[in-house]
């Protein structure tokens, strides 16, 4: 048996309109290089209401994580 640790340096984001979550974001880039990304929708209403500017959200939270 063995124990092996990684360090991993994790990001998380919330985009929300009229200050209500509607997507949770996370990402997470070990120091090996791998990473991972996931996103959760909290309100699909609200989504489908305000994807245009949700999904500019979400891809300039994705812009910044990967510029680190």
């Amino acid at each position: 048996m063995s124990l092996k640790t990684t360090k991993n340096t994790n990001y998380t984001g919330t985009v929300s309109v009229d200050d209500k979550p509607v997507v949770n974001l996370y990402y997470s880039i070990g120091e090996d290089g791998t990473s991972s990304y996931n996103e959760q929708i909290q309100d699909r209403t609200l989504y489908d209401a305000n994807k245009v500017a949700v999904k500019k959200d979400i891809s300039d939270f994705r812009d910044k994580v990967e510029e680190v």
